[in-house]
């Protein structure tokens, strides 16, 4: 449940923060919308909500008629939910277990950081990689090299199992070796045999909705990350 990404630390929080949980439940209703999309739909809705409720004197001033969000998150989320549905914060349980353990974390680069900084990759390349780890600590004409320096050539992806350059440019991989790499990162986790219960109001076309969710559930829940998965219940009792 890290809510920021400061660096070197990945702090998790010991309660679900509110948009970690919109989006859970957003994910499990199917609401899989990119920034600009989501952007689209809330203008949408301030729309249909000025029509139909603007010049109502209690809603007069509510950020629900002028489509800004009311909460969002550091990643830049704000969920379609929040002026449906509000959400309490739950109590830390008795039982929460804290720990540090290392976390694999994907960055994107053009550069050369990207070779060698994934274990998946096209098969494909499963020659030329074998050689550069086999020849990775040695020094001269042997040493098997991918560079992005004018010495480096350019070869077709097809040749690359059979050939004998040793010094190959980053372009021959294309889309055959994925443009990240994988730097391991101290992350905070939470473990607790205790439910999380938070207290919610909905409106009525909403809760009818989140009730569907223990069994029609459109994708898993989970907080944060797809690692961080969860199981829900969705509960009228008080």
């Amino acid at each position: 449940m890290v809510s920021a990404q400061p660096g070197t630390y990945f702090r998790s929080e010991l309660v679900p923060p509110p948009q970690m949980v919109y989006g859970m439940l957003e994910n499990a209703l199917g609401w899989h919308l990119p920034h600009q999309t989501r952007k689209e739909v809330m203008q949408g809705l301030t729309k249909l909500a000025k029509k139909q409720f603007g010049k109502v004197q209690i809603w007069k001033g509510h950020p629900w008629l002028s489509g800004k969000e009311s909460k969002s998150a550091k990643s830049g989320y704000f969920s379609l939910l929040q002026y449906h549905l509000s959400l309490e914060k739950a109590l830390v349980p008795e039982d929460l277990m804290t720990y540090d353990d290392l976390w694999s974390m994907h960055l994107r680069d053009r550069g050369m950081n990207f070779v060698g900084g994934s274990r998946r990759y096209d098969f494909r390349l499963e020659g030329l990689i074998t050689k550069l780890r086999s020849t990775a600590k040695e020094k001269g004409p042997d040493k098997q090299e991918v560079g992005d320096r004018k010495e480096f050539v350019r070869i077709e992806l097809e040749d690359l199992y059979e050939t004998e350059e040793q010094k190959i440019h980053s372009s021959s991989l294309g889309d055959a070796f994925p443009m990240y790499y994988v730097s391991p990162k101290t992350r905070g986790f939470v473990v607790t045999r205790t439910p999380y219960r938070i207290p919610v109001r909905a409106t009525p076309t909403v809760w009818r909705m989140l009730e569907t969710l223990d069994s029609l559930a459109m994708a898993p829940t989970y907080l944060g990350t797809s690692e961080g998965w969860v199981a829900t219940k969705i509960s009228s009792d008080v």
